[in-house]
């Protein structure tokens, strides 16, 4: 009788190990992948800091280039470009 009861407990004792390593290895699982989901979230948001400067870099750049007095300059300048001595207009009737 007791070789029966110990086995029994054997089995018992084997198989709440066998419980407990399961959620153990399930949890250490799990905090794994939120590790790595955070670090892509950090990774993702330096990523995007990055790309919100090129963005103003570039928002610079257009502001500058399409400045009304820029290209008042240039067309006077290098295209040689005038202001009309006067406008004349044509109107049509039906």
């Amino acid at each position: 009788m007791s070789t029966i009861a110990s086995k029994k407990t054997v089995i018992f004792y084997s198989v709440t190990i066998l419980i407990l390593s399961a959620i153990l290895i399930a949890y250490i699982w799990q905090f794994t992948l939120i590790t790595e989901k955070k670090f892509n979230i950090e990774k993702l948001e330096k990523h995007k800091l990055e790309l919100q400067k090129q963005i103003s870099q570039l928002e610079l750049v257009y502001n500058r280039l399409s400045a009304v007095s820029r290209i008042e300059r240039i067309a006077k300048n290098k295209l040689h470009m005038v202001y009309p001595s006067n406008v004349d207009t044509l109107v049509i009737n039906k």
